[in-house]
């Protein structure tokens, strides 16, 4: 991750102020017929030219572990292309989230050419256990319902969130489901230190219920369950 910060702070800082810009990330591997695979990671990112670029790398690098364990990418050597214009939408190339037909490969590779920015790295190869891959990648795992970090107040002292680390600010809401169990809806946001408060859309976010056993965490589509000793295991 630390090689693609650099690589965002340089592709960022040319959109223009007050411009919302939308980013759309492509992974691209060689397969082992020489044919060449793409697939985009997620929908459209939107960004500003100010926003966290620690979040926004962190963001994309949870985007790509959870594509290569969902879609058994094996192979050692991945470039990931981030493909961007204002409001881009994944819907604008009428493609398959997922495809090697070569008439739709053309379509990602004439944008790839464009090099809107570009950044390669090699992975390792999964783990023999689909979980034990997804426990090993999991960013969140030293993060518990409740204890989400140092509290952040407001200038009147009310709490409006938590200081999860440097680089993370979270505001939470709090509500019961329909099971009536309790729940946090954390988001990940920017933080304005001088002004304490939040700002801007989250950036990432996910789901902690509740439960008698401890909680569940709900996030990237993937669930990780805890024990009322905040240990984490493979379920």
């Amino acid at each position: 991750m630390e090689n693609l910060k650099p690589k965002l702070k340089e592709y960022v800082i040319g959109i223009p102020e007050n411009v919302t810009f939308s980013i759309l990330p492509v992974l691209r591997w060689e397969t082992s017929k020489g044919f060449f695979n793409s697939r985009t990671i997620s929908d459209s990112i939107k960004i500003i030219r100010n926003i966290n670029i620690h979040l926004l790398a962190e963001k994309i690098i949870s985007y790509i572990n959870d594509n290569i364990l969902e879609y058994k990418i094996r192979d050692d050597n991945l470039e990931l292309f981030i493909m961007g214009r204002p409001w881009l939408s994944v819907d604008e190339f009428s493609l398959d989230r997922f495809t090697d037909k070569i008439g739709l490969e053309q379509v990602f590779n004439d944008e790839i050419e464009k090099k809107f920015s570009v950044w390669t790295k090699s992975f390792d190869r999964l783990d023999s256990s689909d979980k034990t891959y997804r426990l090993k990648n999991y960013l969140l795992k030293d993060v518990y319902m409740d204890r989400y970090g140092e509290p952040v107040l407001d200038k009147n002292n009310n709490l409006i969130g938590y200081k999860i680390d440097k680089n993370k600010f979270a505001s939470v809401e709090t509500y019961y489901n329909n099971d009536n169990l309790l729940c946090n809806k954390v988001l990940i946001r920017d933080f304005d230190d001088n002004k304490k408060l939040f700002k801007g859309a989250a950036i990432f976010s996910w789901v902690d219920i509740k439960t008698e056993n401890g909680f569940v965490r709900e996030y990237n589509k993937n669930k990780y369950y805890y024990d009322k000793n905040n240990k984490l295991f493979n379920s």
